[in-house]
């Protein structure tokens, strides 16, 4: 499998895949961590700790930071971009903006 790759269709694991699931993996949606539930046949069921029985599948740990540091990055220059389209691409002291409303 992939490292990168979304694992869906969530049934009960062995020990080891349940143990494998919870150390290398996190919630889809909202990347959580994951915890482990007993299923019948000495299995378990892996979950989101948010979500439970919603929980759509996992992604790996690696993806999640990866992602969380690409959107760091998207919201730097998100906010340069929106700050010239608006004009206000230098920062301002609170004396000069309290000038410009009339104080």
């Amino acid at each position: 499998m992939d490292q990168d790759e979304m694992v869906v269709g969530i049934g009960a694991l062995d020990d080891k895949q349940a143990e494998f699931t919870v150390r290398d993996y996190v919630c889809a949606w909202c990347w959580g961590n994951l915890l482990k539930f007993p299923a019948p046949k000495r299995m378990w069921f892996v979950r989101c700790s948010k979500h439970l029985d919603e929980t759509p599948g996992y992604v790996t740990k690696r993806y999640a930071e990866r992602r969380r540091g690409e959107s760091v990055g998207e919201k730097v220059d998100a906010k340069y971009n929106i700050g010239e389209q608006l004009g206000i691409t230098t920062k301002r002291t609170q004396k000069q903006n309290l000038a410009d409303l009339g104080f």
